[in-house]
């Protein structure tokens, strides 16, 4: 049986080369909350950190560079500039919140499309039942 396994065992190179294809194949969604793509990324450093050598630090943040969308590249770099040589992945875990709370992407305003204007109709004075300036919809003499 101990020749089998030495055999058709898999041994940590073929793991982590294994481990590096998965985060490869990774992929982030232009509005997708940063948070899950750290999530998998956590799920793939645990299933492969019990072989020799496991998934590096490196790994993860050239996968990170890799999946990340656009509006996140620029400050990826300051971050990478910044941290030099102690990078870590949860520092450009960190930069990725802030941006994607800043944005506006958060849960509750991703619903909101581009380009769209909230306009309190309240303070400007105008009537959200026919549109019209000069008084509030409680006001309105369209009301029936």
């Amino acid at each position: 049986m101990r020749q089998l396994q030495e055999i058709y065992w898999l041994n940590d190179m073929q793991l982590i080369a294994e481990g590096r294809f998965k985060l490869g194949s990774l992929k982030m969604g232009m509005d997708e909350n940063p948070r899950i793509l750290f999530f998998k990324l956590a799920t793939l450093e645990h299933a492969y950190a019990h072989n020799k050598g496991g998934l590096m630090d490196d790994d993860m943040i050239r996968a990170i560079f890799a999946i990340s969308s656009e509006k996140y590249r620029v400050m990826l770099n300051l971050v990478a500039d910044n941290q030099g040589d102690s990078l870590q992945p949860s520092h450009l875990e960190a930069a990725m919140r802030k941006i994607w709370s800043q944005s506006g992407s958060s849960k509750g305003l991703s619903m909101v499309k581009k380009g769209t204007v909230i306009v309190l109709n309240g303070l400007t004075r105008i009537c959200y039942v026919c549109k019209e300036k000069g008084h509030q919809a409680t006001q309105c003499p369209n009301m029936e």
